[in-house]
């Protein structure tokens, strides 16, 4: 067992038994797992920037952008998170895809009538379908504690508007009926690679170029003033990007409330608001939008607000 691995679990085990992370609830190298997305990811302005893109950066969190960008064409995936512990939640994810239906996977993560989540007999099907540091990361947590104990732990993030189940299926593609069964089929045909660390550090030099970077909402946690405006844009424009290659940055934030604080004159017009064309978004008047970064825009290059 590696040190990082051995360091991995003790971390978890101490959270779990603790009940504290020791960065509070900030975002750090043990910051807890999203069971789900909190994004919009079916909406037709999500789908259609996702779709048919190959070669992919993106952020790990709770998975869901990386197996619905698989399940819209990607096979070549580099992915990255500030937190230590998405990466083994991402493999849970990916062995559970394999090993089960699309109803046993769903009560798994998010429960159903009378079905307990995170099941130890489920968690013994999907457990043959991980690699060994997933494997040993996984069975020591489900060893040791209770699905409660784990579920109730700092190490899972609590997000109503991600657990529900309504929510899961309205937000995410792969989940659907028949579009399960399809990314089942191509998961086993894509190649991976983890990286644990944040966007201002992430090391992306020699890279192959990259049709898609999803940097998730991770924008809104890390622009603050004029000089982290600067050094966005900086790293941004210095993604390896192919000629049609987009970032993409989901905004949980009115766009109006924004406007007055130069962060839109700072980035340029590379950057560009894109409307998530989501009926469901205007019915509750929810603020959601994608800003997306583009080399080089044609003359319809937005549909923005």
């Amino acid at each position: 067992m590696s040190t990082e691995l051995q360091e991995d679990i003790e971390t978890a085990q101490k959270i779990i038994t603790t009940g504290k992370r020791e960065d509070g609830f900030g975002f750090s190298s043990v910051s807890g797992i999203y069971r789900g997305t909190n994004e919009v990811i079916s909406a037709k302005g999500y789908k259609d920037l996702i779709t048919g893109r190959e070669r992919i950066l993106s952020i790990i969190a709770s998975g869901d952008q990386i197996l619905n960008a698989i399940l819209l064409g990607s096979k070549d995936i580099e992915g990255f998170d500030i937190s230590r512990f998405p990466q083994y939640y991402l493999k849970l994810k990916i062995a559970a895809i394999k090993a089960l239906g699309r109803d046993e996977f769903l009560h798994f993560f998010y429960g159903g009538e009378e079905v307990e989540l995170f099941n130890r007999d489920v968690y013994n099907k999907i457990h043959p379908f991980m690699d060994s540091d997933a494997q040993k990361f996984w069975s020591t947590i489900f060893g040791q504690f209770s699905n409660k104990q784990i579920l109730c732990s700092p190490l899972i993030k609590r997000d109503k508007y991600s657990e529900r189940i309504g929510e899961v299926l309205y937000k995410n593609i792969y989940v659907h009926e028949g579009q399960y069964e399809i990314l089942k089929e191509k998961i086993g045909d894509i190649t991976l690679r983890l990286h644990v660390a944040n966007l201002m550090n992430l090391d992306t030099r020699g890279m192959k170029k990259f049709n898609l970077v999803n940097l998730s909402n991770v924008m809104n946690h890390v622009l603050f003033n004029k000089g982290d405006y600067l050094q966005f844009k900086h790293i941004i424009e210095s993604m390896p990007l192919t000629s049609d290659g987009v970032v993409l940055n989901y905004n949980i934030e009115y766009y109006t409330a924004l406007e007055g604080n130069g962060m839109f004159e700072i980035l340029g017009d590379n950057f560009r608001p894109v409307d998530l064309d989501d009926p469901l978004l205007k019915e509750r008047n929810e603020p959601d939008w994608l800003y997306v970064y583009k080399k080089k825009w044609g003359k319809n290059g937005t549909n923005g607000r």
